[in-house]
């Protein structure tokens, strides 16, 4: 009998050591995503709550002062692979997530006026945010911003 309990407290954990890589990202997480258009203000707003954790990673990489937020998207990933579009100001986004091992794999395709501007594979995870220069517009330029929330 405890030879028994023995190996089945073995096979529990060997299988649990089976499916540890594949939850590295749990059932449920939400993916966000958004379209920015960034500008310099004289007297720039203050950002958008949504990005406030970001504000100032964004003006160091991007070297804008304002951001606004043209349009986002929240989405539950409850299957392997989620698809969405967020449009925003005669741009497109398709965004295509599907888990990996731990992580996201993203197909990024920004439409500009129905023709494709940006098309890019990238790997996102936990606590690292991606940041897209897009096109220039007017005064400014958009950015995109995808994270694990």
């Amino acid at each position: 009998m405890r030879t028994s309990h023995r190996f089945k407290l073995l096979l529990l954990l060997f299988l649990a050591g089976i499916a540890a890589p594949l939850t590295g990202l749990a059932a449920g997480d939400v993916v966000w995503s958004a379209m920015i258009y960034a500008s310099n203000g004289s007297a720039p707003l203050p950002p958008p709550p949504e990005i406030a954790a970001y504000s100032l990673k964004l003006q160091h990489i991007f070297g804008y002062n304002q951001f606004q937020i043209l349009n986002q998207h929240r989405e539950l990933m409850e299957s392997r692979s989620e698809n969405w579009l967020i449009p925003g100001n005669g741009f497109y986004l398709h965004v295509g997530a599907q888990k990996t091992r731990g992580n996201y794999l993203l197909n990024l395709q920004l439409y500009q006026d129905q023709r494709l501007a940006v098309k890019t594979i990238a790997l996102l995870a936990r606590q690292s945010p991606i940041f897209l220069r897009g096109p220039l517009s007017a005064e400014g330029q958009l950015i995109i911003v995808v994270a694990v929330e």
